[in-house]
């Protein structure tokens, strides 16, 4: 399983709408090339977690994800080799988003300082460790 870690910057803060579309986008595309991970959002910021089987399709989708004028500011952090997939469900945490949005499906509210972990082995990998220096840096 190869995975990758990117953070950015939004080129204006993020609507609700917005963000619904960008979730719903992918996973519809990602789906279909057996992507998954997590994509958090707080305060114009965007880190997101890519992981699949096949490391040519991550890197594909990668250089579209550069191309999006949505963002800018890419910065690759990490990348490399994982023994699972630690995200099997594709989702978006969120930071600030209305009750009525947090309710579709794929978002979760892991930037809650709340929010559980159910996996707590996952957390001993580089993307949890990542994704919750995040939650811990974009408090409510």
């Amino acid at each position: 399983m190869y995975y990758m870690i990117y953070i950015s910057t939004a080129t204006t803060l993020m609507t609700e709408e917005e963000l619904t579309s960008i979730l719903e986008t992918a996973r519809h595309n990602n789906a279909s090339n057996n992507i998954t991970g997590m994509l958090l959002y707080s305060n114009g910021t965007f880190m997101q977690v890519l992981e699949g089987e096949d490391r040519d399709k991550l890197q594909a989708l990668y250089q579209i994800i550069e191309q999006d004028k949505r963002h800018h500011s890419i910065i690759r952090m990490i990348e490399g080799e994982t023994q699972k997939r630690q995200f099997p469900d594709w989702s978006m945490g969120f930071n600030h988003i209305e009750q009525e949005t947090a309710e579709t499906s794929g978002f979760n509210n892991f930037m809650a300082q709340s929010a559980e972990i159910t996996d707590k082995s996952s957390m001993e990998s580089t993307a949890w460790r990542l994704l919750l220096l995040f939650r811990r840096n974009n408090p409510s």
